[in-house]
């Protein structure tokens, strides 16, 4: 057991560094273990399942991670019932699966099971709660319902502050959500609300993170928009690269846009197109964060 929950921690900590391969033998080798010595329906399987899960997920692999949540959903179940605090984490987990495979039915009613547990089992004003309430809100984002996604991530806030009090910290990621959510969902001026307040508590807390990447973010892409070629660039023939900065914000929108490199008759064009990209949103942690990188435009006649 004391080896099975070395391999465990080993595990854990290679999958956070992106050595999958590495990480899911370890994981195996100790859910052997656990099996031999527990027998296949011990809550520790449970544990193993999860960790082996986590990782195909980061392989995307989703169908196998979704086949080891639900054994593990299934043992936690008989062991604690179908009601009981211990199976949340899970069923969440198999949610972001049937995300990830498009159903997004099947999702929504695994995250509204999470949450009528966690209600019951700590209370509805409490933390564990409100984290259940930002995973829904979260989801919703994803998949456009913006409005229902404003609305979970008000509930989840309502909760913190009054846990926390209106000025703290942890704050700031519910404080975003709720921003993001109104501004994309075009309620801008009650979306600016929340990002005033959370730009308070950063300015107070000197947390003001930004996440220069360095590197292209085509790939973090939502909405590309192509820059019109110039005319009197076109009539001249100047063509070539140019490469843009760009400063992301925290619900993903382009906030300055500047030309590094490449032709000066292009710069202009691909600045102005640059401003009207969307990106996915970059998050530290759970807190979303400003980002930047570079765009590319190529010109040719």
């Amino acid at each position: 057991m004391a080896e099975a929950l070395r391999l465990s921690a080993k595990a854990v900590q290679l999958n956070s560094q992106g050595s999958y391969d590495e990480a899911l033998r370890l994981a195996k080798q100790a859910l052997d273990l656990r099996e031999k010595a527990l027998g296949p329906n011990h809550e520790l399987i449970a544990t193993s399942l999860n960790n082996i899960a986590g990782i195909y997920r980061g392989k995307h692999r989703y169908a196998d991670a979704e086949a080891l949540y639900r054994r593990s959903l299934k043992i936690l179940e008989n062991r604690f019932g179908v009601e009981s605090r211990y199976l949340t984490d899970t069923i969440e987990h198999l949610a972001w699966m049937r995300f990830a495979q498009r159903n997004n039915g099947d999702a929504e009613k695994l995250f509204t099971r999470a949450l009528a547990i966690r209600e019951k089992e700590f209370g509805p004003e409490k933390l564990e709660t409100a984290q259940t309430l930002s995973a829904i809100g979260e989801f919703c984002e994803r998949i456009n319902n913006l409005d229902k996604a404003a609305d979970y991530f008000k509930r989840s806030l309502t909760i913190r502050e009054k846990l926390l009090g209106p000025d703290h910290l942890d704050l700031l990621e519910a404080l975003d959500d709720c921003a993001c959510a109104l501004i994309q969902g075009n309620h801008a001026d009650d979306g600016k609300q929340y990002q005033v307040r959370a730009n308070r508590i950063r300015n107070l807390t000197a947390n003001d993170a930004t996440n220069r990447q360095g590197a292209v973010l085509q790939g973090k892409a939502l909405l590309r928009v192509e820059p019109e070629y110039p005319d009197d660039a076109r009539r001249q023939g100047v063509q070539g690269t140019v490469i843009v900065e760009v400063t992301v914000d925290e619900c993903g929108r382009v906030i300055t846009a500047k030309a590094l490199s490449g032709p000066n008759a292009l710069r202009d064009a691909s600045e102005s197109a640059a401003r009207r990209w969307r990106f996915a949103v970059t998050k530290l942690g759970l807190r979303r964060v400003k980002v930047i990188g570079t765009i590319t435009f190529n010109f040719h006649r």
